[in-house]
């Protein structure tokens, strides 16, 4: 493991367990394949993505076997 896919792994920590155990691999794929060869740390683009969208999916999404929704700011608006 690369020190880039270590830190782009820590950062995904963001994310709720539920949600890193069906998404992370093709997340980190996908991160580790757009960064340049060589490179050691993720871009801030990259870091700011992963910490506001992790808890902007804590927010929004709902987890497997949840029996009530939850709501984000989006669908609060439309109330």
């Amino acid at each position: 493991m690369t020190a880039l896919e270590r830190r782009f792994r820590w950062l995904l920590h963001a994310y709720p367990a539920w949600y890193r155990r069906e998404r992370a691999g093709e997340m980190l794929d996908t991160l580790l394949e757009a960064s340049p060869p060589g490179r050691r740390w993720p871009s801030i683009r990259d870091s700011r993505a992963l910490v506001v969208g992790g808890p902007a999916t804590r927010l929004t999404e709902r987890s497997p076997g949840r029996t009530s929704a939850t709501f984000g700011m989006g669908s609060a608006a439309m109330s």
